[in-house]
């Protein structure tokens, strides 16, 4: 009853994922920290992992991703793979 979606409510079924924010390309100074967010809406509620030059970073599956001294070896691709175990059509 509600257009807010994943709020408590009624729903009409599955809602697919759609991002409402991407996360943006930094430039940091050594030691410094970088933070990357993404947004996104759709029931099932999404669920996250990021990536480091195309591989998964184990255990990085929330929607923002901090690092919190950055080195020269955190320079790099980073991506998100978002999912809500629908199928795309």
């Amino acid at each position: 009853e509600t257009d807010d979606i994943g709020s408590p409510g009624f729903t009409a079924g599955a809602v697919p994922l759609r991002i409402t924010h991407q996360p943006q390309d930094q430039t940091v100074d050594g030691g410094t920290s970088a933070t990357f967010r993404v947004q996104a809406v759709g029931l099932p509620k999404p669920r996250y992992q990021w990536h480091f030059n195309g591989e998964p970073i184990p255990d990085a599956v929330s929607s923002v991703r901090v690092i919190p001294a950055v080195a020269s070896t955190d320079a790099g691709a980073y991506s998100v793979v978002l999912d809500n175990g629908l199928a795309l059509g």
